[in-house]
């Protein structure tokens, strides 16, 4: 039996015997020992003065401080829906919220190579629509043919596309087609990178992620650059530290490198890196894996610099689970 489906934001508890994962109650909702509090929003099952009551009601741990948004005033621990496409959540003076819609398009295929999100009239959401016009692989059309989504094709000397063996197997063996990292989605913090690869059992495309830290946020030190220097070298981190997602850590430390900056306006980005399969763990007692991206050494140019609409699109890759914080 898998993991419960809870609703956008909710956490994935264990119950009161340790036993089954369930969805956390939220705040002002019915709790017991059996259904927990969300510990991940400061709540806690509030059973009054009654030491033998067998249910309560989720409340905060500590009054935490409240959040402002749009005007409005919520309360910690609050969720809310401030529109169609978000769930929020009021944690410690800190809105937090997720994204309802798909924000990621799926990968392009011969049969649907140009996906794109088209709003939906009556809908909040935009839904997935593959463009229209004759499919291209390079610079060689196919017209009129369609394939499997998971099927590998090459392009002859005569300009025609052909299936390989077996989808991807030749003489019984798999021929594996790994595309490149993509960039981070983002220039400074945690983000992903993504790849498609059909290097698996089954032979068959799949997108792989990463997690990836180009280095962290916050104003670069420019002080200590040599003279004549305009920009900052590749450095690692001055101490050891836990990687952190989803409110869980790796169960080691690292040191890892990051990029520069630039003080003439190049920008510096991973030339050479590697992935690093880390394992993490969490306070509720689940694990699992992660790849993560390790930087061996960058590179800086202009070329490297997104224009504000690629930055702004790159940023829209969220990883499952992830909320979006905002101060207030």
């Amino acid at each position: 039996m898998g993991p419960p489906r809870c609703a956008p934001g909710v956490s994935i508890v264990l119950d009161g015997c340790g036993c089954c994962k369930v969805c956390a109650r939220q705040l002002n909702e019915d709790c017991s020992r059996r259904w927990p509090c969300d510990p991940n929003r400061g709540l806690e099952c509030n059973f009054g003065a009654d030491p033998l009551a067998s249910q309560g009601i989720c409340r905060a741990k500590k009054e935490g401080r409240t959040c402002e948004y749009n005007g409005r005033i919520y309360q910690n621990g609050e969720n809310f829906q401030p529109s169609c496409r978000h769930q929020c959540s009021c944690i410690d003076g800190t809105v937090g919220c997720q994204a309802l819609c798909p924000l990621e398009l799926p990968m392009a295929s011969l049969s649907c190579p140009d996906p794109q999100l088209l709003k939906a009239p009556g809908q909040c959401c935009k839904k997935f629509v593959c463009g229209k016009g004759p499919k291209k692989f390079g610079e060689v059309s196919f017209e009129g043919r369609e394939t499997n989504s998971n099927e590998l094709i090459y392009v002859g000397k005569d300009g025609h596309w052909k299936n390989l063996p077996g989808e991807c197997m030749r003489g019984g063996k798999c021929l594996t087609r790994t595309t490149d990292w993509s960039p981070c989605s983002k220039t400074c913090s945690l983000g992903v990178s993504t790849r498609v690869t059909n290097d698996n059992p089954q032979c068959k495309l799949a997108k792989e992620t990463r997690l990836c830290e180009i280095r962290p946020c916050g104003q670069p030190d420019f002080t200590k650059l040599k003279k004549g220097r305009k920009c900052l070298r590749t450095h690692k981190a001055q101490e050891p530290a836990h990687y952190t997602y989803a409110g869980c850590k790796s169960l080691r430390r690292y040191k890892p490198s990051y990029c520069g900056s630039c003080l003439d306006g190049r920008c510096c980005v991973p030339l050479h890196t590697r992935t690093l399969a880390v394992p993490f763990s969490c306070p509720d007692g689940d694990a699992f894996n992660r790849s993560v991206m390790v930087i061996h050494s960058c590179q800086c140019g202009p070329a490297h610099c997104q224009p504000p609409s690629k930055a702004a699109e790159q940023l829209q890759h969220h990883l499952n689970g992830d909320m979006r914080k905002f101060l207030v």
